[in-house]
Protein backbone atom coordinates (compact mmCIF):
# COMPACT_ATOMS: atom_id res chain seq x y z
CA UNK A 1 0.00 0.00 0.00
CA UNK A 2 1.32 3.40 -0.96
CA UNK A 3 -0.34 6.59 0.45
CA UNK A 4 -0.31 9.56 -2.22
CA UNK A 5 -2.00 12.24 -0.43
CA UNK A 6 -3.04 13.28 3.31
CA UNK A 7 -4.69 16.11 4.18
CA UNK A 8 -7.13 17.77 7.40
CA UNK A 9 -9.99 17.95 6.10
CA UNK A 10 -13.67 18.53 7.44
CA UNK A 11 -14.41 21.85 9.66
CA UNK A 12 -10.89 22.78 10.21
CA UNK A 13 -10.38 22.54 6.46
CA UNK A 14 -12.89 24.82 5.45
CA UNK A 15 -12.20 27.37 8.85
CA UNK A 16 -15.17 26.66 10.26
CA UNK A 17 -13.46 24.75 13.06
CA UNK A 18 -14.60 25.45 16.84
CA UNK A 19 -12.03 23.89 19.85
CA UNK A 20 -14.73 20.65 20.04
CA UNK A 21 -14.72 20.04 16.84
CA UNK A 22 -12.88 16.95 15.56
CA UNK A 23 -9.89 16.55 13.44
CA UNK A 24 -10.46 14.38 10.37
CA UNK A 25 -7.52 13.03 8.58
CA UNK A 26 -9.03 12.09 5.05
CA UNK A 27 -6.40 10.77 1.84
CA UNK A 28 -6.01 8.08 -0.82
CA UNK A 29 -3.85 5.60 -1.57
CA UNK A 30 -2.52 2.95 -4.28
CA UNK A 31 -2.34 -0.91 -3.62
CA UNK A 32 0.62 -2.10 -4.47
CA UNK A 33 0.28 -5.74 -4.24
CA UNK A 34 -0.74 -7.73 -7.48
CA UNK A 35 -3.30 -9.54 -5.70
CA UNK A 36 -5.18 -6.33 -4.18
CA UNK A 37 -5.00 -4.49 -7.78
CA UNK A 38 -6.10 -7.57 -10.18
CA UNK A 39 -7.37 -10.10 -7.69
CA UNK A 40 -10.68 -10.34 -5.46
CA UNK A 41 -8.98 -9.12 -2.51
CA UNK A 42 -9.26 -5.46 -3.44
CA UNK A 43 -8.59 -3.51 -0.37
CA UNK A 44 -11.19 -0.45 -0.88
CA UNK A 45 -10.68 1.95 2.63
CA UNK A 46 -8.20 2.38 5.63
CA UNK A 47 -9.91 3.83 8.49
CA UNK A 48 -7.98 3.69 11.62
CA UNK A 49 -9.56 3.06 15.22
CA UNK A 50 -7.38 5.64 16.79
CA UNK A 51 -7.65 8.33 14.69
CA UNK A 52 -10.24 10.08 13.21
CA UNK A 53 -8.64 8.72 9.93
CA UNK A 54 -9.75 7.78 6.76
CA UNK A 55 -7.89 6.84 3.26
CA UNK A 56 -9.68 5.11 0.18
CA UNK A 57 -8.28 3.27 -2.67
CA UNK A 58 -7.63 5.59 -5.65
CA UNK A 59 -9.72 3.06 -8.33
CA UNK A 60 -12.67 4.04 -5.46
CA UNK A 61 -11.58 7.36 -5.11
CA UNK A 62 -11.91 7.67 -8.78
CA UNK A 63 -15.21 6.11 -8.64
CA UNK A 64 -16.28 8.69 -6.08
CA UNK A 65 -15.27 11.27 -8.20
CA UNK A 66 -17.57 10.11 -10.75
CA UNK A 67 -19.71 10.13 -8.64
CA UNK A 68 -19.15 14.07 -7.73
CA UNK A 69 -18.59 13.19 -4.15
CA UNK A 70 -17.85 16.61 -2.97
CA UNK A 71 -15.47 15.14 -0.68
CA UNK A 72 -13.25 13.42 -3.68
CA UNK A 73 -13.88 16.83 -4.98
CA UNK A 74 -12.14 18.71 -2.22
CA UNK A 75 -8.80 16.73 -2.64
CA UNK A 76 -8.64 18.47 -6.01
CA UNK A 77 -8.98 21.94 -5.12
CA UNK A 78 -7.45 21.59 -1.65
CA UNK A 79 -3.78 23.19 -0.36
CA UNK A 80 -1.60 22.77 2.79
CA UNK A 81 -1.59 18.57 2.25
CA UNK A 82 0.46 17.04 4.83
CA UNK A 83 1.42 14.26 1.86
CA UNK A 84 1.55 14.60 -1.31
CA UNK A 85 3.45 12.44 -3.99
CA UNK A 86 3.73 13.26 -7.71
CA UNK A 87 0.72 10.67 -8.61
CA UNK A 88 -1.34 12.89 -6.81
CA UNK A 89 0.15 15.80 -8.48
CA UNK A 90 -0.94 14.83 -11.74
CA UNK A 91 -4.08 13.99 -10.49
CA UNK A 92 -4.67 17.44 -9.51
CA UNK A 93 -3.34 18.50 -12.63
CA UNK A 94 -6.24 16.93 -14.93
CA UNK A 95 -9.12 17.71 -12.12
CA UNK A 96 -11.05 19.52 -14.78
CA UNK A 97 -11.48 16.05 -16.70
CA UNK A 98 -12.45 14.54 -13.71
CA UNK A 99 -15.58 16.10 -12.46
CA UNK A 100 -19.23 16.14 -14.49
CA UNK A 101 -20.39 19.89 -13.87
CA UNK A 102 -24.21 18.58 -14.45
CA UNK A 103 -23.78 15.71 -12.22
CA UNK A 104 -22.17 17.93 -9.23
CA UNK A 105 -25.53 20.16 -9.65
CA UNK A 106 -27.54 17.66 -9.10
CA UNK A 107 -25.48 15.65 -6.02
CA UNK A 108 -25.59 18.78 -4.34
CA UNK A 109 -28.99 19.80 -4.86
CA UNK A 110 -29.61 16.10 -3.18
CA UNK A 111 -26.52 16.86 -0.92
CA UNK A 112 -28.57 20.14 0.71
CA UNK A 113 -32.02 18.65 0.47
CA UNK A 114 -30.72 15.72 3.18
CA UNK A 115 -28.86 18.56 4.96
CA UNK A 116 -31.55 20.69 5.08
CA UNK A 117 -33.88 17.89 6.27
CA UNK A 118 -32.37 16.95 9.17
CA UNK A 119 -31.68 20.98 10.07
CA UNK A 120 -35.32 21.28 10.15
CA UNK A 121 -35.52 18.68 12.73
CA UNK A 122 -37.84 16.44 9.93
CA UNK A 123 -35.32 13.46 10.54
CA UNK A 124 -34.55 13.33 14.15
CA UNK A 125 -33.75 9.26 14.55
CA UNK A 126 -30.37 10.10 11.69
CA UNK A 127 -28.95 13.16 14.13
CA UNK A 128 -26.85 12.27 16.50
CA UNK A 129 -27.23 13.17 20.40
CA UNK A 130 -25.88 16.74 20.13
CA UNK A 131 -27.36 17.73 17.19
CA UNK A 132 -30.64 16.25 18.52
CA UNK A 133 -30.26 18.83 21.83
CA UNK A 134 -29.81 21.28 19.48
CA UNK A 135 -32.60 20.72 17.23
CA UNK A 136 -34.74 20.68 20.90
CA UNK A 137 -33.16 23.86 22.19
CA UNK A 138 -33.56 26.02 18.88
CA UNK A 139 -35.87 24.38 16.76
CA UNK A 140 -33.36 23.42 14.33
CA UNK A 141 -29.62 21.83 13.85
CA UNK A 142 -26.98 24.45 13.52
CA UNK A 143 -24.28 22.67 12.34
CA UNK A 144 -26.40 20.97 9.61
CA UNK A 145 -27.61 24.49 8.29
CA UNK A 146 -23.71 25.85 8.21
CA UNK A 147 -23.31 22.38 5.98
CA UNK A 148 -26.02 23.16 3.30
CA UNK A 149 -24.95 26.91 3.24
CA UNK A 150 -22.02 25.95 2.38
CA UNK A 151 -22.68 23.17 0.07
CA UNK A 152 -24.90 26.15 -1.91
CA UNK A 153 -21.81 28.63 -2.12
CA UNK A 154 -18.80 26.39 -2.63
CA UNK A 155 -21.43 24.88 -5.99
CA UNK A 156 -22.01 28.68 -6.47
CA UNK A 157 -18.24 29.41 -6.58
CA UNK A 158 -17.54 26.59 -8.52
CA UNK A 159 -19.86 27.39 -11.55
CA UNK A 160 -19.37 31.05 -11.74
CA UNK A 161 -15.45 30.79 -11.17
CA UNK A 162 -14.55 27.09 -11.96
CA UNK A 163 -13.04 26.85 -8.26
CA UNK A 164 -14.33 24.71 -5.56
CA UNK A 165 -13.81 26.85 -2.61
CA UNK A 166 -12.05 24.31 0.62
CA UNK A 167 -11.34 27.21 2.86
CA UNK A 168 -13.90 29.33 3.44
CA UNK A 169 -11.15 31.85 5.28
CA UNK A 170 -11.10 35.35 3.81
CA UNK A 171 -14.54 35.07 2.26
CA UNK A 172 -17.51 37.30 3.35
CA UNK A 173 -19.58 34.31 3.36
CA UNK A 174 -17.28 32.86 6.36
CA UNK A 175 -19.21 35.02 8.96
CA UNK A 176 -22.64 33.75 8.07
CA UNK A 177 -21.80 29.83 7.87
CA UNK A 178 -19.76 30.19 11.24
CA UNK A 179 -21.76 32.28 12.79
CA UNK A 180 -24.77 29.90 11.91
CA UNK A 181 -22.90 27.70 13.69
CA UNK A 182 -21.31 28.86 17.00
CA UNK A 183 -24.29 31.32 17.51
CA UNK A 184 -27.57 29.55 16.76
CA UNK A 185 -29.36 31.64 19.54
CA UNK A 186 -29.54 34.83 16.83
CA UNK A 187 -31.49 32.62 14.30
CA UNK A 188 -34.62 31.01 14.20
CA UNK A 189 -35.83 28.56 12.00
CA UNK A 190 -38.05 30.30 9.84
CA UNK A 191 -34.90 33.31 9.24
CA UNK A 192 -32.57 29.86 8.30
CA UNK A 193 -34.76 28.46 5.53
CA UNK A 194 -35.19 31.98 4.00
CA UNK A 195 -31.37 32.28 3.77
CA UNK A 196 -30.99 28.56 2.56
CA UNK A 197 -34.13 29.50 -0.09
CA UNK A 198 -31.96 32.28 -1.13
CA UNK A 199 -28.54 30.14 -1.12
CA UNK A 200 -29.94 28.02 -3.65
CA UNK A 201 -31.01 30.30 -5.97
CA UNK A 202 -27.44 31.43 -6.17
CA UNK A 203 -26.58 28.32 -6.92
CA UNK A 204 -29.06 27.52 -9.39
CA UNK A 205 -28.77 31.10 -11.46
CA UNK A 206 -24.84 30.20 -11.44
CA UNK A 207 -25.58 26.80 -12.69
CA UNK A 208 -27.51 27.83 -15.50
CA UNK A 209 -25.46 30.70 -16.62
CA UNK A 210 -22.16 28.89 -16.36
CA UNK A 211 -19.03 29.42 -19.13
CA UNK A 212 -17.69 26.29 -18.29
CA UNK A 213 -19.04 22.76 -18.51
CA UNK A 214 -16.98 19.30 -17.53
CA UNK A 215 -17.68 15.91 -18.32
CA UNK A 216 -15.52 13.04 -16.38
CA UNK A 217 -12.94 11.59 -19.23
CA UNK A 218 -13.26 7.97 -18.18
CA UNK A 219 -10.38 7.51 -20.65
CA UNK A 220 -7.91 9.63 -18.63
CA UNK A 221 -9.40 8.02 -15.29
CA UNK A 222 -8.62 4.64 -17.21
CA UNK A 223 -4.95 5.48 -17.85
CA UNK A 224 -4.04 7.21 -14.58
CA UNK A 225 -5.01 3.89 -13.21
CA UNK A 226 -2.58 2.21 -16.03
CA UNK A 227 -0.04 4.53 -15.19
CA UNK A 228 -0.16 4.28 -11.82
CA UNK A 229 -0.39 0.49 -11.10
CA UNK A 230 1.85 -0.75 -14.18
CA UNK A 231 5.11 -0.29 -11.99
CA UNK A 232 3.99 -2.55 -8.93
CA UNK A 233 3.01 -5.42 -11.26
CA UNK A 234 6.65 -5.28 -13.09
CA UNK A 235 8.13 -5.44 -9.54
CA UNK A 236 6.25 -8.81 -9.33
CA UNK A 237 6.63 -10.29 -12.53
Amino acid sequence: MKRICSIVAGSRMYGIDTPESDTDIRGVFLNTDPGEILGLSRREVIKESDADSLFIEFRHYLGHLRKTNTSAIELLFTEGFDLITDEFKTVREHRYKLIDSDRLYHSLIGYIHNERRLANGERTGELGGKRKLMVDRFGFSPKNFSHLLRLAYCGEKFFRESVYPVSLKGQSFHELVFSVKTRPENYNREQLNLIADEALSRLTEAYESRSDSFKFDIGLANSLCLRFYTPFLKEHQ
